[in-house]
């Protein structure tokens, strides 16, 4: 579970590299004390913008039902992203503990309905674009394996990940270490450009 987090922390550094604290969108779940706590934290430490803190009042629950999310957490999002002019300007979304896990489905193997709620809001963007998709089966991630930068004119999604642990010590130390990470990296190209500047 530790290597878990380590991979996790790096991940979250690496996504949002090169990017804008304006590029994210913090999803906060109301109904959840974690999930406040967490995307308070997240957003004083990583410097996003108020406006781009989509509060969503959802069960403070692993599992919800699909008309839950469809009434409950997809609108509140799609919500967040016009009223505010987001919608092109995020890229990434970034949910809290606290935020509903799993969407219940019908089905069973490769033709379930069943999805995780990031899954779902990756897929906000495509939907607002292009209608619904599809419920049931899989559908494919156009970013896998990609080398090229992530842009919506490449990629019709949001990335999106997710801020969790054991307990809110436990995700504090995994924003934390992503933030020391982040400036390392700035420390260490610095330091490169004047030694490059200096031959």
């Amino acid at each position: 579970m530790a290597a878990a987090r380590w991979v996790a922390a790096c991940l979250l550094a690496s996504a949002l590299w090169g990017q804008k604290a304006d590029n994210v969108l913090a999803v906060v779940n109301q109904a959840s004390a974690l999930s406040r706590t967490v995307g308070e934290y997240y957003v004083l430490k990583r410097h996003v913008p108020l406006a781009n803190v989509c509060r969503i009042n959802a069960p403070d629950a692993e599992d919800i039902a699909r008309d839950v999310y469809n009434n409950q957490i997809a609108p509140a999002v799609v919500n967040c992203l016009k009223r505010k002019r987001l919608v092109e300007t995020v890229l990434y979304i970034v949910t809290t503990a606290g935020v509903p896990l799993r969407v219940s489905g019908s089905g069973s193997g490769m033709q379930t309905g069943i999805a995780s709620v990031d899954s779902e809001l990756a897929l906000l963007y495509s939907d607002m674009r292009s209608g619904p998709h599809q419920l049931a089966g899989p559908i494919r991630n156009p970013f896998f394996g990609s080398t090229e930068a992530f842009t919506h004119e490449r990629y019709p999604i949001y990335l999106v990940t997710r801020l969790a642990g054991y307990d809110f010590a436990d995700i504090k130390a995994l924003v934390d270490r992503a933030d020391r990470e982040e400036h390392r990296e700035i420390r260490d190209r610095s330091a490169g450009q004047r030694q490059h500047r200096g031959k």
